[in-house]
């Protein structure tokens, strides 16, 4: 079985090269209501279901600030795994997230549209369809992310079938252009696709930020980190941060060389930028793999050893 993400990994991830001052205004409840658009051609009317908040803001006892980077810092990896769930009631699944994290663009401010990067007010309410395209989106942005961890080529194609949402024109594109040699097969195209997609997600909803603590007026006191808009924000900079501790914090098995763990060679507590030795249970995948490889490597070129000084 291939290695998958784990949320450790994003945690570790925000500990390496991440850092948050922000907070989202969120409401107590949330309610599901029904509107009706337009199809087309047929010009028949259908209906579609939105979330919002059950309270107006004016009352202020109905609404809550919270930090969703420190409340869950693997908040991308339970997004994106909602993809995998049972989708038979998708009112209820979006508005079940809502109630634990409010809405993905749920803010007082503004923001920058990720198509337009214009900036305008945030929605006081959310599509439930348009809650799956970005479910949808995260889960293909993982997948590709995985893919390229465990350099799984044969996982591309199947992927392009589960979530179309955006990469598949672009790949229909690259498959048996010159392209692939430029980024390296498949895999390298893909790796290409989760960065471009985490870059323009955070540069629409999220921003540097440097804060200067309190009652001090030293430089030395400031410190810098990303400020986000809305819940896609936040969450797309952990993906960001995942994506930026990068293969030098990749640690793989010995023996077969599957992803064992993400940030299993974090730098060293004392602070001097040395790699900590991974522990041995970050050395392989298992039990099975630790004896093949001591077998391979030890117990195996010893007896052959062995049998040639007798012979």
């Amino acid at each position: 079985m291939q290695g998958r993400l784990r949320g450790k990994d994003f945690a570790d991830a925000y500990g390496l090269v991440g850092g948050s001052g922000s907070s989202l205004e969120v409401c107590k409840d949330y309610e599901l209501r029904q509107d009706w658009v337009e199809m087309l051609p047929s010009g028949e009317l259908r209906p579609v279901f939105y979330v919002e908040p059950r309270y107006e803001w004016e009352d202020r006892a109905a609404w809550r600030y919270y930090d969703p980077l420190q409340k869950r810092p693997d908040l991308f990896l339970e997004f994106a795994r909602l993809a995998e769930k049972d989708r038979s009631n998708p009112n209820e699944m979006a508005l079940d997230w809502a109630r634990q994290y409010g809405l993905l663009g749920s803010s007082r401010g503004y923001y920058r549209d990720r198509h337009t990067f214009e900036r305008y007010a945030a929605a006081t309410h959310e599509y439930v369809d348009h809650f799956f395209e970005e479910v949808d989106r995260a889960a293909a942005v993982l997948g590709f992310y995985e893919a390229s961890l465990n350099r799984d080529e044969d996982a591309i194609r199947p992927l392009l079938e589960r979530f179309p949402t955006w990469p598949v024109d672009l790949f229909a594109a690259y498959f048996g252009s010159d392209m692939e040699r430029y980024y390296g097969g498949e895999l390298g195209f893909a790796l290409y696709l989760v960065t471009h997609e985490v870059v323009r997600m955070v540069d629409a909803f999220a921003y540097p930020k440097l804060t200067l603590q309190p009652g001090s007026s030293l430089p030395s006191s400031l410190s810098s980190g990303y400020g986000f808009f809305n819940l896609l924000g936040a969450m797309y900079l952990q993906m960001y941060w995942l994506v930026a501790a990068g293969e030098k914090h990749v640690a793989r098995c010995r023996y077969c060389g599957k992803l064992v763990d993400l940030t299993a060679r974090a730098v060293g507590s004392e602070g001097k930028g040395k790699r900590r030795k991974p522990r041995q249970d970050k050395r392989f995948c298992n039990n099975a793999c630790r004896q093949r490889y001591h077998y391979q490597n030890i117990t195996k070129p010893r007896r052959e050893e062995e049998r040639s000084r007798q012979g």
